[in-house]
């Protein structure tokens, strides 16, 4: 799929989720699910315009109904998604930084990761070990694609040629 293929589904797709859309203005998880898709598809400035919309809708909502924090932190994971692809890695921390609370563990855990990746990729790794390490600390049997690149960050700050040896001894696993 070319690039104006990608965008010619997007804007079909953002039209046909706005007609919905009118029809029922505070459904927000539906939203949700059409940022989404238009991020998997590759519109990201579409992607961005649709998600900020339905950011700044619930950062006002979340005063008065606390239930709508949650969308606007998931709202907040897509925009820092979107800037993680456009490569600006500052401002994707700057949305992940925003968010206070975490409503499922599976959500503290991903925005942690998500989090721990970017630091990795800013070449800060102490912070990005230190989130590693706090996620292998809460549960040990995160999957294996966590563990490569906390190993490396210690092999990065320490100099540690065997990382796994030092982690095993300190987690006592």
């Amino acid at each position: 799929m070319d690039l104006l293929d990608k965008l010619k589904l997007s804007e079909y797709f953002l039209r046909n989720a706005y007609k919905i859309s009118r029809k029922n203005p505070h459904d927000f998880n539906f939203e949700l699910k059409v940022a989404e898709n238009l991020f998997k598809v590759g519109a990201l400035e579409n992607a961005h315009v649709h998600t900020m919309r339905i950011y700044r809708s619930t950062s006002v909502l979340s005063s008065l109904y606390p239930h709508h924090k949650i969308i606007n932190y998931r709202a907040l994971v897509i925009l820092a998604k979107i800037e993680y692809e456009r490569l600006r890695y500052q401002e994707a921390l700057s949305y992940l930084k925003k968010i206070k609370e975490y409503h499922t563990f599976e959500f503290f855990s991903s925005v942690n990761e998500f989090k721990a990746r970017i630091y990795y990729r800013l070449n800060n790794f102490t912070k990005a070990q230190a989130l590693y390490k706090q996620l292998v600390r809460i549960d040990y049997t995160m999957l294996s694609w966590l563990y490569l690149p906390f190993f490396d960050c210690l092999k990065k700050i320490d100099g540690i040629e065997d990382p796994f040896i030092k982690v095993t001894s300190e987690l006592k696993v």
